[in-house]
């Protein structure tokens, strides 16, 4: 029989027998739920999504706020493994906030959650989730960092931790040290550092290092003072349709000090950095004020110290950051990068830097580095950055990288380049497009096709080069010719192929992918297309992918018997599992159960999908009472006052009631305990019944008087 235990903190945890808990190092985790109605750590167990109802302590209710479950210098009340589900609605993270009790203003920076716990294990996460998480996440929470906050969320020494559905933030259009060094000429928006309170800004989003296996799914950090995340020294994370934009210094900052250096997997789906570098209006969403180096700032999308691991970037849109889009020029040995199937358009320096081993395969990559040539606060060195080269490779000693099936436009120094390699080292460039522009600080010249100070091979295989400085023209290249795109400028910049583009079918079919840029097959016109786009193809609204059934129900209970019944989708190829928390179970849309004891039990509802095979589950926990036993010795007296004013209520009188406190029920369900003498007045609304049945028991018991009934 699954029984409930209640820990020191007010926790709880299922355990098939004390026993087997005892002999058992296995920890069973627990979910646990956070809304902006729940109670603190006193009122609430965090274990029910309900709530808090206005009194009592220990109640099955929600807590109020993420740092009652992860309280700002101490320890967590939740553990390696569990889950905590957030409600819709906004949560302020720092000094102020519910269950900070232990900030001082004095030193507010410190204010934030202590590490996220560790999983077991990478498949058993401690989960911090949005509701909605899984239901495509349509209103995340918002976590605002205030009065100076290092961090929102700390995953320093966290491993196996996944994140969900989280909208991170601050409340303030700052960026820390905005100009400091008094060389911007357009607006300055400096976060307040003159002395306490500091207002609504908190430094960076998410704060890790020394943490592995993490996944973060569907979470926004925006608008923060420093860094988007500032994480260094970890090992297989996984980024899901993240956006990192609109952050003050940079986005992604990978440079954590000497020892910065990530192995593993680092893995970016569909996720998108932009505006990093500029402020962000908390309000309204504009960017203004944006930096670079020249005023003291940095601006990076994405950088990384030294590092190895695979960074590995699908479907990610990197574009209008005041400095480099991607930077992995600072990989060392065992590091790789690749790029597939982005976009990566209008950052201030490089597009994208890769070194050691690298692939850019299906990818647009637009040069545009003078986009923020009119911005005040950004310089003419800001402008094109490190020659504004759209793509940079860096070599190793037998290193070897492919550029493969891309369209890339510049207007840097060069459209590639590279160096640092030897003669092993190893660049192939084939099926793409190479357009060049006026390099913008030199506006005589065209940019070149590609330079590099070292002596690497270099293979150029079946691309089309165009408007290159010396109308360089390497290998088997299509040249001078134009490519046939929809538009070809550096503002609207389209790579689509027209209908009557050279680009078809003229591709290597041996060294062409599959597929192209949106995913779409290669080869349709009698053979793969040179670029990123085949002709013909087009982003497909992705066929939405099937939703679990909604598994809801509701119940009513008269003290051990209930009734089930699932409120959620119905259908033919549904079933339905029930679990009523006592080792019984059920399998039909409605059900029936009469517990064997009175007790606190959690129901489960699962609802499949047989179709698609999908589920969904939700669990309730409710409290039956065994049916009372009248005693004899245990009288009541009860009657019914109704005012002239349609006032009613029920004057009651008992008596021989052993406990200190008396239970009153009123139509079966309790009302009131009280520690009155004997007395009670039962208010009841101008509309209740005429007939209503009352009884009175000793506290916490089964023994009761007769049932009396008063009619009005």
């Amino acid at each position: 029989m699954t029984r409930t235990l209640t820990g020191p903190l007010g926790g709880r945890w299922p355990v098939i027998a004390l026993f087997l808990a005892l002999a058992s190092p296995a920890v069973l985790a627990n979910t646990y739920y956070v809304r902006s109605d729940g109670g603190n750590a006193e009122q609430c167990t965090g274990l029910s999504d309900n709530p808090y109802p206005g009194s009592g302590t220990n109640r099955e209710c929600a807590w109020s706020h993420p740092f009652v479950a992860l309280p700002p210098g101490g320890s967590p009340r939740i553990a390696g493994g569990d889950t905590l589900l957030i409600g819709e609605g906004s949560y302020r993270m720092g000094y102020g906030a519910p269950a900070a009790e232990s900030c001082a203003l004095s030193w507010s920076w410190d204010c934030f959650m202590p590490p996220i716990p560790s999983g077991p294990s990478p498949d058993k996460p401690t989960r911090i989730l949005g509701s909605g998480h899984d239901q495509g996440c349509s209103a995340a929470p918002e976590l605002w960092g205030t009065e100076r906050a290092s961090t929102v969320l700390n995953l320093e020494g966290s491993s196996n931790v996944e994140l969900a559905c989280l909208e991170v933030t601050d409340r303030a259009s700052c960026i820390d040290f905005h100009c400091h060094n008094g060389q911007c000429d357009g607006e300055v928006a400096s976060c307040d550092r003159s002395g306490a309170p500091w207002g609504d800004w908190a430094s960076t989003g998410i704060s890790a290092r020394d943490s592995s296996n993490v996944v973060i799914r569907d979470v926004n950090i925006h608008g923060m003072a420093n860094q988007g995340v500032y994480a260094g020294r970890l090992s297989d994370w996984t980024m899901e349709r993240v956006q990192i934009n609109a952050n003050g210094w940079a986005g992604w900052d990978g440079d954590i000090g000497s020892d910065s250096g990530n192995t593993g997997t680092m893995l970016f789906v569909d996720s998108e950095i932009a505006w990093n570098g500029c402020v962000e209006d908390w309000q309204s969403g504009e960017k203004f004020g944006c930096w670079g180096q020249g005023g003291g700032g940095y601006g990076d999308g994405l950088g990384v110290g030294e590092s190895a691991g695979h960074w590995i970037f699908e479907g990610a849109k990197v574009h209008h950051n005041t400095s480099d889009g991607i930077d992995l020029l600072y990989l060392r040995d065992g590091g790789q990068a690749t790029v597939r199937r982005s976009m990566i358009d209008s950052n201030a320096g490089n597009q994208v830097k890769v070194s050691r081993s690298a692939i850019i395969e299906n990818s647009i990559v637009v040069g545009n580095c003078s986009y923020f040539a009119d911005h005040a606060n950004m310089h003419d060195g800001d402008v094109c950055r490190a020659l504004g080269d759209a793509v940079y490779v860096g070599f190793s000693n037998g290193s070897q990288t492919d550029l493969i099936n891309n369209t890339i436009i510049g207007q840097g120094n060069c459209v590639i380049s590279g160096g640092g390699g030897d003669s092993q080292s190893m660049l192939r460039i084939a099926n793409n497009v190479i357009i060049g522009n006026p390099y913008w600080h030199y506006p005589d010249q065209q940019s070149c096709l590609y330079y590099s100070g070292s002596d690497e091979q270099i293979a150029w295989e079946s691309n089309l080069i165009k408007d290159v400085r010396h109308g360089a023209c390497p290998g088997d290249s299509i040249c001078d010719t134009d490519p046939g795109l929809e538009n070809s400028s550096l503002q609207s910049f389209n790579a689509e192929p027209t209908s009557d583009s050279p680009l078809i079918a003229a591709a290597d079919a041996g060294l062409a992918p599959e597929h192209d840029f949106y995913e779409q097959p290669r080869g349709n016109g009698g053979g793969p297309d040179i670029g990123a786009i085949e002709y013909g193809s087009q982003a497909q609204d992705p066929t939405p992918a099937p939703a679990p059934p909604l598994a809801e129900f509701t119940f009513q209970c008269s003290d051990l018997a209930c009734r089930f019944s699932a409120t959620g989708v119905e259908g033919a190829d549904l079933s339905y599992a029930w679990s009523f928390g006592d080792g019984a179970s059920a399998s039909s849309i409605e059900a029936q159960h009469t517990y064997g004891a009175a007790g606190e039990y959690t129901v489960e509802l699962r609802v499949t999908d047989n179709e698609t095979g999908l589920s969904s589950a939700t669990m309730e926990t409710l409290t039956v009472s065994a049916p009372p036993v009248e005693s004899p010795d245990i009288r009541l007296n009860a009657r019914a006052v109704e005012r002239r004013s349609g006032l009613r209520f029920v004057r009651l009188r008992w008596s021989r009631i052993s406990t200190d406190a008396t239970d009153i029920y009123r139509n079966g369900a309790l009302v009131a305990s009280t520690f009155s003498f004997e007395l009670y007045a039962d208010r009841l609304d101008n509309d209740s019944p005429d007939e209503v049945t009352y009884r009175v028991c000793e506290h916490g018991s089964s023994t009761c008087s007769a049932d009396v009934t008063v009619r009005f």
